[in-house]
């Protein structure tokens, strides 16, 4: 059994979603243009290069908002610079005595970094749960980074977060939210998603 940050957020959502999607292999099969959005943009951040080929055979329900929403991630990140390292990094270690392996987008020296886009930029005073993890964004942030500097043992993370929607003000157009691994935080994480990993191990060796 190996788990992933994605494997935990939808476990958090819905056992039962979790057990159809990892015991059973029951895929839903879902049209998401954002899917591909989100390919073509994390392509043109890490490379600085437009990459059109990866929509080519993808089914785009509506090619000309994909587009018009990509150009808008590239205006609102004209300003970032972002890190020319190891991208895709492939992950595979031990965690909370279980087999982890992920990808993660940009890994230096000594932090870890993942990229995001979304509609509007995350407050991280809002608490809110979304429907597909029932954990509010920047929640999921810092749970995916926290099991990322646990695997890499670096000890700084970083989301740099664009947003599709195109603010008046360029200022507001993308963010960074910066994680700093300590004592404390790496304690309070480990306490409250340790009983979550072991119901999940417990579910998938009795039904595997």
């Amino acid at each position: 059994m190996k788990l992933s940050v994605s494997q935990l957020k939808t476990y958090n959502a819905s056992p039962a979603k979790w057990a159809g999607f990892y015991i059973l292999w029951i895929k839903e099969k879902i049209e998401n243009d954002a899917l591909w959005l989100w390919q073509i943009a994390e392509n043109w951040l890490v490379t600085g290069q437009d990459d059109y080929s990866i929509l080519e055979n993808a089914n785009i329900q509506d090619m000309e908002k994909t587009i018009e929403q990509y150009d808008i991630i590239k205006h609102n990140a004209k300003w970032l610079e972002i890190p020319k390292w190891v991208a895709q990094y492939k992950t595979e270690w031990v965690l909370l005595w279980q087999m982890w392996v992920w990808y993660i987008d940009i890994i230096t020296e000594d932090e870890v970094i993942d990229i995001k886009t979304s509609q509007y930029l995350t407050n991280p005073e809002t608490t809110s749960p979304n429907m597909w993890s029932w954990l509010s964004s920047y929640d999921e942030y810092a749970l995916q980074l926290w099991v990322y500097m646990k695997l890499t043992g670096r000890s700084r993370g970083k989301i740099i977060e664009v947003s599709k929607h195109k603010y008046k003000d360029e200022r507001n157009s993308n963010q960074i939210l910066e994680f700093v691994m300590s004592d404390e935080w790496d304690k309070a994480m480990t306490d409250k998603r340790q009983p979550i990993v072991d119901e999940m191990v417990a579910l998938y060796n009795k039904h595997k």
